[in-house]
């Protein structure tokens, strides 16, 4: 029985091994019929610009490289005759020869001029960036998809989380009240650094328009590290916009809505976001202020501390308003330049930020007429203007709006948002003075208690801050320091 297994196995073996030497022709017959076939469609210039074609051809040497040597760095060492790091053209040639993908001359050329880059040598990192394009395009999809995946629940937590601070009064005012435990000292300088960031820095305070202003507090609801912002509280920073631009120019300045953020924040005492106010007009930060720029911050500051404890109840007082907080701020200026030319002996018209909040130590009341106590932003709740047009006209009407009508010379009737037609002789009274048995205004009555409205605000605002100037001049001009007293022995 030996002797009649061994001719048996060796013929089986002889069978096989023919079995095996007809599909290895087979199999490089195929790959040759394919490397013809790619090597017709790259007679066409235009097939180097056809990024499917050039993937194909990529995609069958990763293939055929990782069946013979296993991975692809051990290919590219072994291709690698001249062991410099990098594929010359001739071993290019090679390596489509011993893979059974070779091509025309001027095919070849063409393909590694374009896989180089234009280079006389192909280097491995081009080289693998070639072959895993594939997979790197199938992994970018399959990763652009989780990605917008996770945007579409993202999308819908936010919406079912203001969904849920709409329910009723009490949840709106507790969402209001998170958001204002919110502005940090440090979020406040994180909000500050990135509008400057948005706005390519500028010296002093530079202007920030609306549009920008969301992008950025956008960002806040996306970033990974740091305080966030909900969705829905973008729309409680679009308000605090709103009410710092009274005047509707669609811009404030970043180092303006830093400094009300820090006002309108809870986590922080007074002393401290003084402090952390003088960094944002600090503009080169260098520690320091010129009493110019201490005047800026101390006129910012005055000007919407109004804004922050709700106390521009009627647009028509604004004008009042805005010339008092001046006053009040060139009133805290004056007590600090005081202080600090003849108690600090602060010289060179420079202050440094220790000087800045020593001087808030020692004189509370100027740390009191700048930083105000704890405030509740509850008028966040409200629409503002810029959201919803108001249906009705504003009672009494402001003087910018009295001042174009004057000049384009249209009747009372399209000032109070009709339309300009016949003259109308009546214009119904504001409610204070129906009490006295009138019911309508004629228009010139109108036409002259807006003139008369105009004229005494100018004047009143043209007195406050003569003043003013004349307070400030009497205060720093010709300023002798005392001497230092003497101490007898």
């Amino acid at each position: 029985p030996a002797l009649d297994f061994k001719p048996q196995s060796s013929l089986s073996k002889a069978v096989a091994r023919i079995e095996q030497q007809k599909q290895f022709a087979q199999q490089r017959a195929a790959e040759l019929k394919i490397a013809e076939e790619l090597n017709d469609l790259f007679k066409h210039k235009s097939s180097l610009r056809n990024q499917e074609i050039f993937g194909r051809f990529w995609g069958e040497v990763k293939l055929r490289l990782t069946k013979k040597f296993g991975n692809i760095p051990k290919a590219f060492h072994a291709l690698d005759s001249s062991g410099d790091g990098s594929l010359s053209f001739l071993e290019f040639v090679d390596m489509l020869r011993l893979i059974n993908l070779p091509m025309d001359q001027r095919v070849v050329r063409g393909l590694f001029d374009k896989a180089s880059g234009g280079d006389r040598a192909l280097s491995l990192e081009e080289m693998k960036t070639l072959l895993l394009d594939k997979t790197i395009r199938k992994l970018r999809f399959v990763m652009e998809g989780f990605n917008g995946k996770q945007e579409r629940v993202q999308a819908h937590i936010h919406r079912f989380i203001r969904r849920l601070t709409q329910t009723d009064e009490k949840n709106h005012i507790r969402a209001v009240d998170r958001f204002q435990r919110k502005l940090t000292l440090e979020f406040c300088q994180e909000i500050w650094r990135e509008c400057l960031h948005k706005v390519n820095g500028g010296a002093g305070n530079p202007q920030i328009d609306k549009k920008s202003f969301v992008e950025v507090m956008t960002s806040f609801v996306t970033k990974e590290d740091g305080t966030r912002l909900l969705a829905y509280e973008v729309t409680f920073m679009q308000r605090i916009f709103d009410r710092l631009d009274r005047h509707r120019r669609g811009r404030i300045g970043a180092s303006e809505f830093a400094t009300v953020a820090l006002m309108l924040g809870t986590g922080a005492d007074r002393l401290a976001k003084a402090a952390t106010a003088f960094d944002f007009f600090d503009a080169d930060g260098d520690g320091c202020l010129l009493y110019e720029e201490i005047l800026e911050l101390c006129l910012c500051i005055c000007a919407h501390r109004p804004v922050v404890e709700e106390k521009l109840r009627h647009t028509h007082e604004l004008e009042f308003q805005e010339e008092l907080s001046a006053q009040e701020g060139r009133r805290a200026y004056e007590l600090a330049l005081w202080h600090m030319q003849r108690t600090g002996k602060v010289s060179a018209g420079i202050a440094t930020k220790a000087e800045w909040v020593s001087l808030l130590v020692k004189l509370p009341d100027v740390l009191d007429c700048l930083m105000p106590g704890s405030v509740r932003m509850r008028w966040a709740l409200e629409p503002t203007a810029a959201e919803e047009e108001p249906g009705s006209p504003v009672w009494p009407p402001t003087k910018q709006s009295w001042d174009i009508q004057q000049v384009a010379g249209t009747s009372a009737q399209s000032f109070f948002g009709g339309a300009a037609g016949p003259r109308t002789t009546a214009t119904p009274l504001p409610p204070s003075r129906r009490g006295l048995g009138l019911t309508t205004l004629g228009e010139d009555e109108v036409i002259w208690a807006n003139r008369f409205r105009s004229t005494q605000t100018r004047q009143f605002r043209q007195t406050l801050s003569g003043w003013g100037d004349l307070r400030l001049a009497e205060l720093t001009g010709g300023f002798i320091a005392p001497p230092e007293p003497q101490t007898g022995d």
